[in-house]
């Protein structure tokens, strides 16, 4: 019903400044005709288009850049009557917690060996019972849970692809966990 009555609404807009216009590019006709009557006539499409374009082939007078102006403020007066009517429409929700659960579940934790080349290390992984999925890997680096992950070669850090980004200096790509912010390459 709301969606309704603001399209309704919406529609009613377009449609009032739809008739704007089209009485502005009437009086602009008018105004042209009277400076070009016959190149007008002949011509009617192609000086509709270039009223619409706002592209000109001939010499303006004052009336004509006035009227100009005018579907200038039209155009941004319907646009903010839409939005005025939007804003007017929407729906605002605020959601306010009126409890919290603490629970107390005994977690198993699984301890996975991470290997590359010839280094080794143990990194514990925990289960939760209560989604009934092993949790998701951090990032090391910056402790967010994200979706691919890369293994440093220096000492087997867990780190997501916006930690492991290149040296915009040199484009190695580095851990950022054992250097920190600096490039270990060009030292950047």
């Amino acid at each position: 019903s709301l969606e309704r009555r603001l399209n309704r609404d919406i529609k009613r807009v377009y449609e009032y400044y739809e008739t704007l216009r089209e009485e502005t590019i009437s009086a602009i006709e008018r105004k042209a005709v009277g400076k070009m009557e016959q190149q007008y006539l002949e011509n009617r499409a192609k000086i509709e288009q270039m009223i619409r374009e706002k592209r000109w082939e001939w010499n303006r007078d004052e009336k004509i850049d006035k009227l100009l102006a005018k579907l200038d403020v039209i155009e941004a007066e319907r646009k903010w009557k839409v939005q005025d009517l939007i804003a007017k429409y929407a729906l605002k929700i605020q959601i306010i917690p009126l409890t919290a659960i603490r629970m107390a579940v005994r977690t198993p934790i699984f301890w996975i060996n991470i290997k590359r080349r010839l280094a080794s290390r143990q990194f514990p992984l925990s289960y939760n019972p209560v989604v009934k999925h092993l949790d998701a890997l951090p990032c090391e680096s910056c402790f967010n849970p994200q979706g691919v992950y890369y293994i440093c070669d220096d000492n087997l850090h867990i780190i997501c692809a916006n930690c492991f980004k290149a040296c915009p200096h040199c484009g190695k790509r580095y851990c950022r966990v054992c250097h920190g912010e600096k490039c270990p390459k060009c030292t950047k």
